[in-house]
């Protein structure tokens, strides 16, 4: 799999949105499902769908960035 830099991380290249976690880690958006990483280019999961929703109370200041 290849990676991209989103700030000091690096993200799946498919990654299309992506938000720093409020205490560590980061989310990003990938093939229409949300995931977490606390080091995305060794491990990630997926969001189960109840806390999706509240993914901008989950990130700094709310905001989610195209990347």
């Amino acid at each position: 799999m290849k990676f991209k830099h989103y700030m000091e991380w690096k993200i799946p290249e498919a990654a299309t949105k992506a938000a720093p976690g409020n205490v560590s880690g980061v989310y990003f958006y990938m093939d229409g499902k949300w995931y977490f990483g606390s080091r995305p280019d060794r491990y990630y999961q997926e969001i189960c769908k109840p806390h999706v929703w509240d993914i901008k109370e989950r990130v700094k200041g709310g905001v989610i960035e195209d990347v």
